[in-house]
């Protein structure tokens, strides 16, 4: 009865032993927050690519492909043509999802290569491999380098997915396109400056129109090294959105969402923040001024926006 006990008690330790293993195996692939797959489950590679300043849309991004739709206008609104080859002749997107990635850094310095993909509930990203090598903390070289990561993952994987920190390629999203822009000039000129143009939301599609709108501005005292004039605009390419606001403490500061257009209807939405406790100031007017590609602006009119004359 000993022995049998003694040999009952070897099987259930080997057993335990076993289902250890087995989920020691699991935690390499599987960690609580989300999934991670390596070259054993998917295509994945890395490659140093030098600055690109035409992947500044997707620098530091994810993009997802899907369809066939999406890889024409990240080709052409990316500038991914060249970088997607590898993908197109190897992986099939009637099989596939490509998922690419562009990190910028210092030249001569980092050497990024990525290993993985992980995937949590709502969240998909590269990581990079043990040995790959980062800068120290101090001053780093002005010339610039980078990285490109790609992926082809089995669109079962995907199922169900939908990644809030993914870029997917949508020609109808205007934030997408290279010529989108939003900049924010702040203590242009004192209050006098807000006194012209108010609250009043300005649509500038023409040379004649800029013209007019700065006109507005004649007689008023600028700040130092401040103006409106932006000498770096294609009007037969982009028009222009302008909005002016106040602040009265140099550590409030203006937070943008993305710029909606359906119809005759533009949507600019815009929220002032304090990051820092700051004295107070003379009243100043600062500008937002946002870049859309032309071809989104073919209305005559947009409700509540004005064109000047």
């Amino acid at each position: 009865m000993k022995k049998i006990a003694l040999l009952f008690l070897i099987l259930i330790s080997m057993f335990c032993c076993f289902l250890g293993c087995n989920n020691a195996d699991a935690e390499e692939i599987t960690e609580e927050e989300g999934t991670i797959y390596t070259s054993r489950d998917i295509y994945i590679g890395s490659y140093e690519c030098g600055y690109r300043e035409e992947y500044e849309k997707i620098r530091y991004g994810t993009v997802i492909i899907e369809t066939e739709e999406q890889l024409i206008f990240a080709e052409d609104c990316f500038s991914l043509g060249g970088s997607l080859q590898n993908l197109k002749e190897n992986y099939s997107l009637e099989e596939y999802n490509y998922v690419l990635s562009y990190d910028e850094t210092s030249s001569g310095i980092y050497d990024l290569e990525a290993d993985r993909l992980k995937i949590t509930e709502d969240r998909i990203y590269f990581m990079m491999s043990d040995d790959s090598v980062y800068a120290d903390d101090g001053p780093q070289p002005q010339i610039m380098g980078g990285f490109f990561f790609e992926a082809a993952v089995p669109k079962e994987y995907f199922s169900g997915c939908n990644f809030v920190n993914a870029i997917y390629p949508n020609a109808d999203d205007v934030t997408l396109y290279k010529e989108y822009a939003v900049n924010i000039s702040y203590d242009l000129a004192d209050e006098s400056l807000y006194d012209v143009y108010g609250s009043n939301q300005y649509i500038i599609r023409s040379e004649e129109e800029y013209e007019a709108f700065l006109s507005m501005a004649e007689g008023i005292e600028f700040h130092e090294r401040m103006s409106l004039r932006d000498y770096d605009i294609e009007f037969n390419e982009v028009g222009l959105l302008v909005v002016f606001f106040t602040r009265d403490e140099p550590y409030i500061f203006c937070r943008t969402e993305d710029v909606q257009i359906n119809g005759n209807t533009i949507t600019l939405q815009y929220e002032l923040e304090q990051e820092n406790p700051g004295n107070k100031t003379d009243v100043n007017t600062c500008q937002i001024q946002v870049r859309v590609p032309k071809e989104f602006l073919t209305e005559e009119e947009y409700e509540g926006w004005i064109i000047p004359q």
